[in-house]
């Protein structure tokens, strides 16, 4: 089966303008996900560098809550 120079243009063109939708859609949606996390990485290095966590510890967001709200 042929397919015409414009038929995978346009075919192309329309599969990434609805790859683009998906990723931009994606970004916004996690974008307060992703502050959150960055927010607790940061304060768990800082207990780990204050020696309050072993390093490589994953604490959960609770318990370095609790931490930072001794500080």
């Amino acid at each position: 089966m042929q397919f015409s120079g414009r038929y995978i243009l346009i075919f192309s063109t329309l599969l990434c303008f609805g790859c683009a939708i998906a990723v931009s859609t994606l970004a916004v949606m996690l974008e307060e996900k992703q502050e959150i996390n960055r927010l607790l990485d940061k304060r768990t290095k800082v207990l780990e560098a204050a020696g309050l966590v072993e390093v490589g510890d994953k604490p959960t967001e609770e318990e370095v809550d609790a931490f930072f709200e001794r500080i």
